[in-house]
């Protein structure tokens, strides 16, 4: 699973170790992105590297020049990256809008390992995990060498929360016990009239019902 955080360019991924070691890391995931530029050797670029790619829909490959930068010096530098894009020895610009989350999918897959430095660094074994990661120190792993997600060894619950101003629902599905409960949560009949059912009301009563 991977989601956003509070600092821009760093990700929370739960990541599963075996059959039952679950860890939680920040994974620091770059901004790149793609300049294509009409005449060659350009001035005052920050960050870029002048690559050999194909273009989308066929587009006519001139000096294309490869960004990457981390979110938070592409967020404090926005207006330079914006006068950067508008410039007019600039054909196109390509992946600016791809968000960081798919970004470390398509880089790492569903199954992925630590580069050769960090394995040798010892900072990811079977015992000890490194909790800030970097993009570039984990490597794509093909799935026919190694499995994915051995559901034999592996407990989840399932949890579905519905609500309005009235009423709230919550759910819970835990397959390895047989188990599955639904829990209607309404404010009618409440001595305080009018009483909206809020996400901490469903989570307050919810948590009381549990088994």
């Amino acid at each position: 699973q991977i989601s956003e955080t509070e600092s821009p360019g760093k990700l929370q991924v739960w990541i599963l170790i075996g059959e039952k070691m679950l860890y939680s890391i920040r994974l620091s995931v770059p901004r790149v992105f793609y300049v294509n530029f009409y005449r060659p050797n350009p001035e005052n670029l920050m960050g870029a590297r002048r690559v050999e790619k194909h273009l989308p829909r066929s587009r006519s490959v001139h000096n294309l020049y490869e960004f990457t930068i981390t979110e938070e010096e592409y967020v404090t530098n926005a207006k330079y990256y914006s006068d950067l894009f508008g410039r007019s020895d600039v054909e196109g610009v390509y992946e600016s809008k791809v968000g960081l989350g798919y970004r470390s999918i398509l880089n790492l897959g569903c199954v992925c390992r630590p580069t050769k430095v960090e394995r040798q660094a010892g900072l990811f074994g079977s015992n000890t995990v490194k909790t800030q990661q970097s993009l570039d120190e984990l490597v794509r792993d093909e799935v026919n060498e190694s499995h994915y997600l051995n559901h034999d060894g592996l407990r989840v619950i399932y949890l579905y929360q519905s609500g309005s101003d009235k009423r709230g629902l919550f759910a819970a599905v835990v397959p390895d016990q047989n188990y599955a409960g639904v829990w209607m949560i309404s404010s009618y009949g409440s001595s305080k009239q009018g009483m909206s059912v809020t996400d901490s009301t469903l989570e307050k009563n919810f948590t009381k019902k549990l088994p």
